[in-house]
């Protein structure tokens, strides 16, 4: 089976718009920003806010990946204080949460529009609720290959 898309996760500041832009001619791309209030602009991974603008309006496919005291707020139900950005201009929003509940990510998602939501599991099923795209990450980001194979 061929897939929709594939996510690549972490343009940042010295991504090029001309480069993305190229290579989504040729692929189907969606392309992954992380968003995290506390290294917004100061982590590499994290784009500053000029960066951040020159994606928004390139009208390229891409989701928010909310980390850090974003994702906490929404897994308790709170809102966001001062996102650097109008989420609507994303397909997908996903929460990077070890404990995600998928009725505070569609609640959040909601919010802003029609965006598709993600949660991450680290069990070894994936999860039978079918209310967001479920992306098998035992290590949270970290880069690090899983010990088992998940079951589909």
């Amino acid at each position: 089976m061929k897939p929709e898309f594939i996510t690549f996760t972490g343009i940042d500041n010295w991504t090029e718009l001309y480069d993305i832009h190229a290579l989504s001619l040729k692929y189907p791309i969606e392309w992954g920003i992380l968003f995290s209030p506390k290294r917004q602009g100061s982590d590499p991974r994290y784009p500053d806010g000029d960066a951040l603008s020159r994606f928004m309006w390139s009208n390229l496919r891409l989701s928010a990946h909310l980390c850090g005291a974003y994702s906490d707020a929404i897994m308790e139900g709170r809102d966001l204080e001062k996102p650097p950005v109008d989420f609507f201009y994303f397909r997908r929003i996903q929460v990077n949460h070890a404990e995600p509940k998928p009725d505070r990510i569609i609640h959040f998602r909601n919010g802003w529009g029609k965006a598709r939501g993600i949660a991450q599991t680290r069990a070894n099923q994936f999860p039978a609720d079918t209310s967001v795209d479920w992306l098998f990450d035992r290590s949270g980001g970290r880069g690090e290959t899983p010990t088992v194979s998940i079951g589909v």
